[in-house]
């Protein structure tokens, strides 16, 4: 029954909001089409696992009804107010000697990880792809990094780090104010990040990120002046090589991580269902087969176990790991594999829904989805109205958190914060760090 009330919903919802807003970057059209999508391939089940309870459907519901009420509310299903102001201005000055110092930056960082690539194809020449991407996963006791390399590389340092100046580099690009050559190495150094972790996700990741930031670009570049129009739609039109990019080397790394004894056709489809449904399923067994009660809850410690674990990180990084405040959240829980059904065992994503209910239960849904329906819907009437490079990293990041959330909670991981945390950093202090001129602050984007 519930199962149904969320296709339903969804479906309802998407025509309604395509009616008043093409634009399917927007947050409400965006969140239906995702959770859609994800609960309809969990009822069709292509891998035989356990059915999924109406309990969990139920939750989902809850949670998309909460999401969709929020933005109605906010808007009262207008979205007129988000037109663009006239008088905007998207111009950067300055520019070319920011992006050097990004490009230098991405260059230092690559410098960085060389060791770990050696590392990491040495392990893969040793133990192949699959085996070494579990050693990756398992943490400091496998022997691929110590646990200092993990908080410096993983969590705190390199790697968010680069993930921010490539998603910088990407907005840039497609708003038609830099040259592919100059975003090209944030996109090698994500292509290096996926190396050594032997993954898909960061390339995932990009590709969602670039399709907002397209579809965002599409409609401004009909809005803006003629000679930023004619740079945008060079842009998007390039765009188009990435996703293809993007695309090869995740079906390349399908290939190699899986053996494949069906059709690689199936099979590759078959790990992109997964992305889609994996956090519903281990979601519906940890309900189904864990007696949750008051006395269980962690009244916020898993939503944000996230930032709570950068001090914790600092903490232990800064002692030589001899020092750590102890940050559970849910952590052995969600890293604990459950057998799923047809002899599969799935771990590490559990949907948001399942950090929001360990906190406050029912409530923790309604709470937690309200606030996040509420900061996406400001990100978007602020990008809307004024399409400016700040607006658009902003708004880029709240989708990643949105689109994701099918998986996981992505404030409740360390990585995750800190690129949010150097995402701010760099926009602010490189590209709107005010210049004083006696009493008057005249900033570098109007």
């Amino acid at each position: 029954m519930f199962f149904v009330l969320v296709i339903f919903t969804a479906f309802l919802t998407i025509l309604f909001q395509y009616s008043v807003d093409k634009n399917i970057s927007n947050p409400l059209t965006s969140f239906n089409i995702t959770w859609f999508l994800a609960v309809l391939f969990s009822k069709i089940n292509m891998s035989n696992l356990y059915e999924i309870s109406d309990n969990t459907y139920l939750y989902i519901w809850i949670g998309q009804i909460t999401f969709n009420a929020v933005i109605f509310i906010y808007t009262k299903g207008n979205f007129v107010n988000f037109k663009m102001d006239s008088k905007t201005n998207i111009s950067l000055n300055n520019l070319r000697s920011k992006i050097f110092h990004i490009n230098i930056l991405q260059f230092v960082l690559f410098i960085l990880m060389i060791p770990m690539i050696i590392k990491s194809l040495n392990f893969i020449n040793a133990y192949g792809i699959h085996a070494t991407r579990t050693l990756y996963a398992m943490g400091a006791d496998s022997g691929f990094m110590t646990t200092f390399q993990r908080l410096f590389y993983i969590h705190l340092g390199v790697f968010p780090l680069v993930e921010a100046l490539a998603y910088i580099q990407l907005t840039l690009w497609v708003m038609g104010k830099i040259k592919f050559k100059y975003a090209f190495i944030g996109i090698f150094n994500i292509a290096v990040i996926s190396l050594i972790s032997v993954g898909r996700l960061k390339f995932i990741y990009f590709a969602i990120a670039l399709l907002v930031a397209y579809t965002l670009n599409k409609e401004f570049s009909h809005k803006v002046s003629k000679l930023t129009s004619i740079h945008i739609r060079k842009a998007l039109k390039n765009t188009k090589n990435i996703f293809f990019f993007i695309a090869i080397m995740v079906i390349v790394t399908t290939i190699f991580r899986h053996n494949i004894s069906t059709s690689i056709v199936y099979s590759i489809t078959e790990v992109g269902v997964s992305y889609l449904t994996d956090g519903i399923v281990i979601f519906n067994h940890l309900l189904t087969n864990t007696n949750y009660n008051n006395n269980s809850l962690l009244y916020g410690e898993a939503s944000t176990a996230g930032v709570l674990g950068v001090f914790s990180h600092f903490l232990q990084f800064l002692s030589l790991g001899k020092i750590a405040i102890p940050i559970e959240g849910v952590s052995t829980e969600v890293s604990t594999f459950y057998e799923v059904g047809n002899n599969k065992t799935l771990n590490g994503y559990t949907t948001m829904y399942y950090f929001f209910y360990r906190d406050f239960g029912v409530i923790g849904i309604i709470i937690f989805t309200g606030v996040l329906a509420l900061i996406a819907i400001l990100a978007y009437k602020k990008v809307k109205r004024s399409p400016s490079f700040f607006n658009q990293i902003i708004y880029v990041n709240v989708m990643l958190v949105v689109f994701f959330g099918i998986l996981r909670w992505e404030l409740a991981r360390t990585e995750i914060v800190m690129r949010i945390v150097y995402t701010f950093f760099v926009v602010i202090f490189i590209f709107y760090k005010p210049i004083k001129f006696k009493k008057r602050i005249v900033k570098n984007e109007k």
